[in-house]
């Protein structure tokens, strides 16, 4: 009777270790299942971000397309950020023309060293950048006084660089000799290769481009930046008198290039911005502007962050 007892002891132990067993694997379970579920809906409101992120870049090119040419300036204005709301989704998005940034194939060495010096590059430094960006972009392997060519490049173990031919994206100023990630970062906002010009757009160039200009006063930059501000209440764009003497390097027309850059954040905490690079096009045909590129905005909204 008593062995009868024990193997029922026994079988009984076995039992409820089994039912913990089989608890701890469903509670396991559950919390996998749980996590899964968490973690698919953080994707699916990520993705949504996206989309309203790129639903901000299409109002922002409405507007841009229904503006009067003449009016584009006002959309413009660095720093300038529309919003609204969308659902569940505060949108908003930012207009840059590309004629306001320092074009890397065209400008000349005085506008990209003065660039370089408006952001606080000391000037040894800034020489070597602009000869070494110059000797980027020129079709020959004569190194420039500060550049650098082909044995400066194998040197610091880049074998294959310069190409000597002009930037074909603003990502490659990452590979010039003597570039580094800080300063790229602070040159992106700045700099273009869409602009097609030597000069700039006074009435849309943000103020560290405003003070590359040389021989620019700080006092008159201000002063050209209040007149913008001023004049985007309504009226003719302003003529900027405290620029007076600049007009070889100004170019008072904007695009047809530009940056749209789309940002939504929805209740839930997802963020997602967007950026396209658009190129209007001039003979109002069917296709009213053409994408030259498009990708998440990342390092460029971080920069603005970083202000």
């Amino acid at each position: 009777m008593s062995s009868r007892t024990g193997q029922r002891g026994v079988a009984l132990v076995i039992v409820l270790w089994l039912l913990v067993l089989l608890s701890v694997m469903a509670l396991g379970f559950s919390r996998s299942m749980h996590s899964d579920v968490r973690t698919g809906l953080a994707r699916l409101a990520t993705l949504q971000a996206v989309q309203l992120a790129e639903a901000a870049i299409q109002r922002a090119l409405f507007d841009l397309l229904t503006t009067e040419p003449g009016q584009h300036y006002r959309l413009l204005q660095p720093g300038r950020e529309e919003g609204f709301r969308l659902g569940n989704a505060e949108l908003h998005y930012r207009i840059e023309d590309e004629r306001g940034k320092v074009d890397l194939n065209k400008a000349p060495a005085e506008l990209i060293a003065g660039l370089l010096h408006s952001l606080g590059v000391a000037p040894e430094q800034a020489g070597a950048l602009t000869d070494a960006i110059l000797d980027w972009r020129d079709p020959n392997d004569q190194r420039r006084l500060n550049g650098a060519e082909e044995a400066e490049y194998a040197a610091a173990g880049l074998a294959g660089l310069p190409p000597n031919r002009p930037f074909l994206s603003v990502q490659e100023l990452q590979q010039v000799l003597g570039m580094d990630d800080g300063l790229y970062r602070r040159l992106l906002p700045y700099v273009t290769i869409h602009s097609f010009s030597k000069r700039i757009n006074p009435l849309t160039a943000p103020r560290e481009v405003l003070l590359a200009l040389p021989a620019a006063d700080p006092m008159d930059v201000a002063m050209a930046i209040g007149s913008r501000e001023a004049a985007l209440d309504g009226g003719p764009a302003p003529t900027l008198p405290s620029l007076a003497g600049m007009e070889r390097w100004f170019i008072r027309a904007s695009g047809p290039v530009y940056t749209v850059i789309g940002r939504a954040t929805l209740e839930s905490g997802a963020v997602a911005a967007r950026r396209m690079v658009i190129m209007l096009d001039g003979k109002r045909s069917r296709k009213l502007y053409h994408v030259l590129d498009s990708f998440p905005a990342g390092t460029w909204e971080q920069r603005r962050e970083d202000e």
